[in-house]
């Protein structure tokens, strides 16, 4: 019986005091506040960056005005049909790695702490039950923010790989462009 009543009390999990616990809490919360953050800063330069690219295609792509004339051939039009294609390919990759961005800026609303029920009723409260109550609070808006930040997290890779994507057709469409001009 004593052996039995010693294992048990040596499973007891001990945890750190309320306020250890809380303090964990909150620098959680202030990462997933600097996650969103550093994505939303990323972006925005990326962003840039497709736009930059789109100015780039459009100033340097070097389309023949007398393209008919040098169609008269099977063989003549494969390049021109790649160039096409390619200027379409880096049109579309450009435009969908926008729209992932603009998705990684306006997606979700992050939960914060609710300051309403601070109160002086509050604060006369026991101290261990306010540091239960916020300890609640914040878990609740992390686990919130973790799943909007996952959801930034996706948008932002793939509009990472379709912006890279969109940067190798920019420079198969300027060679191809280069060497038809």
């Amino acid at each position: 019986m004593e052996e039995e009543s010693e294992s048990n009390e040596s499973k007891k999990v001990i945890y750190p005091p309320l306020e250890t616990l809380l303090s964990v809490i909150q620098k959680e919360y202030e990462y997933e506040s600097d996650r969103a953050k550093s994505f939303e800063n990323r972006t925005g330069f990326l962003l840039s960056f497709a736009g930059a690219l789109l100015v780039f295609l459009l100033t340097n792509s070097k389309f023949p005005n007398t393209i008919v004339q040098k169609l008269n051939t099977f063989r003549a039009i494969i390049p021109y049909s790649i160039l096409i294609i390619t200027i379409a390919l880096t049109f579309l990759t450009i435009i969908a790695s926008v729209f992932c961005f603009i998705r990684v800026v306006s997606i979700g609303k992050y939960n914060r702490i609710n300051v309403n029920n601070v109160t002086p009723i509050f604060a006369k409260g026991e101290k261990e039950a306010i540091e239960m109550g916020l300890l609640l609070d914040y878990k609740n808006a992390i686990l919130s923010n973790i799943k909007v930040n996952d959801k930034k997290a996706n948008w932002y890779k793939n509009g990472l790989f379709l912006i890279s994507v969109s940067l190798v057709f920019t420079i198969i469409t300027y060679i191809v462009s280069f060497l038809l001009s």
